[in-house]
């Protein structure tokens, strides 16, 4: 079973409302394809039609590893 946190709590809150693991998407992964893809499209360039930005899996052992929390929701920059 998974879940989510409810927006307003922080990184630090985030494993009480884990309950096995959080399957979240890579934001910055996809912002950064994204504007790869926009500059060759606005020059009429080719651009790659579908692009994997793959998953990762927070679970409570690998929550506050860099390579995890890095891409989980934060209350501040």
């Amino acid at each position: 079973m998974a879940t989510t946190a409810p927006a307003q709590h922080s990184l630090r809150r985030l494993p009480e409302f884990l309950t096995e693991r959080r399957v979240s998407q890579k934001p910055f992964d996809i912002g950064k394809f994204g504007v790869e893809q926009a500059l060759p499209a606005l020059k009429g360039e080719a651009v790659q039609q579908q692009i994997e930005t793959g998953l990762i899996v927070a679970t409570q052992q690998t929550i506050h590893a860099p390579a995890v929390s890095k891409y989980l929701y934060k209350s501040s920059c």
